[in-house]
């Protein structure tokens, strides 16, 4: 079972990744569906906000930007009552997650995961 070190840096990450989804995806759909993940996470972090309001304001999309709205409405509703301790765990995670996209940046990656589509075509052909 992993520590919960290992699930806060885990949780980092994904907070990343969709961001960077979000920011980048060329897929108006992809980059939807990271705002609505974003939206759903538990630990919302100062960087997640930070790409919504992002999105809000610089999509090409329309439903992105609906989508991104959506989700911020619920963030903040889901934390009217923010507490000091709350923003310093939202600064906290900003920090965490700059580090954490550095070492991304400095390591290659670990996994490397590949779609072979005339292999996959060909398997589904043989399964009907």
């Amino acid at each position: 079972m992993p520590s919960k070190d290992e699930l806060s840096a885990f949780s980092l990450v994904l907070i990343a990744t969709l961001c960077d989804i979000l920011q980048n995806d060329p897929e108006p759909s992809l980059r939807i569906d990271a705002a609505e993940a974003l939206g759903e996470m538990r630990e919302q972090s100062a960087i997640a906000v930070y790409a919504l309001l992002c999105a809000v304001r610089d999509d090409p999309d329309a439903a992105v930007r609906r989508t991104a709205l959506k989700v911020l409405r619920a963030i903040a509703q889901q934390h009217q009552n923010a507490t000091p301790s709350l923003l310093e765990k939202i600064l906290d995670s900003l920090t965490q997650i700059q580090i954490t996209l550095q070492r991304m940046a400095d390591q290659p990656p670990k996994v490397q995961i590949t779609f072979d589509v005339a292999r996959h075509q060909r398997y589904g052909q043989r399964r009907r």
